[in-house]
């Protein structure tokens, strides 16, 4: 579970797709904990807390900037469990190959500080809710289908935000990385 501090590197989805998820996780969603502004968690190791990030952030540059920006379609639905985490993401097709070839550099720069994690595997991600009940989760995940068949979820990536989660449990930009610079 995250916790004040921690940092990650995310994916912010353009206001007219964040509008999309933000209303299906307001529907489908079972329980209070808030939701973050929709965006793809791309990585969250735990190397990435602010006094580490002068020292990675040369690394992550390195990494980020192979990379041309790119068009990123999300359409997977899938599961974390424990607790049952309900997500949309990309599928691994020819179009979206660019974000899995820059979350396997990632990970494999970071690997040995990615502790901590139940995500397993990880995979980029865009949040939809969290559930206690199966039950609940079942129905929402059928939901979720019906509703990706009438939203396209297409946009550009342009750039990588480097994030910390404040006190108020609120996902903070400290940093921003373009792609292909």
């Amino acid at each position: 579970m995250s916790k004040p501090g921690d940092g990650g590197l995310f994916i912010f989805l353009p206001d007219k797709l964040s509008a999309t998820i933000l209303s299906w996780q307001k529907k489908l969603n079972e329980t209070d904990k808030p939701m973050p502004k929709p965006h793809i968690t791309l990585i969250y190791p735990g190397c990435f807390y602010k006094s580490e990030w002068p020292d990675n952030r040369k690394s992550v540059v390195e990494c980020i900037k192979k990379f041309k920006p790119f068009t990123l379609e999300l359409g997977k639905i899938d599961i974390f469990t424990d607790p049952y985490f309900l997500w949309v993401g990309p599928g691994y097709n020819e179009q979206n190959k660019k974000l899995f070839e820059m979350n396997e550099m990632l990970v494999n720069k970071f690997e040995d500080q990615m502790t901590g994690l139940n995500l397993v595997p990880y995979t980029p991600h865009v949040s939809v809710g969290t559930f206690v009940s199966e039950n609940k989760l079942d129905k929402s995940k059928l939901e979720l289908t019906e509703l990706l068949k009438t939203n396209t979820l297409k946009f550009e990536v342009k750039e990588v935000y480097y994030t910390i989660l404040d006190t108020d449990f609120r996902w903070k930009i400290h940093d921003l990385i373009s792609l292909g610079v």
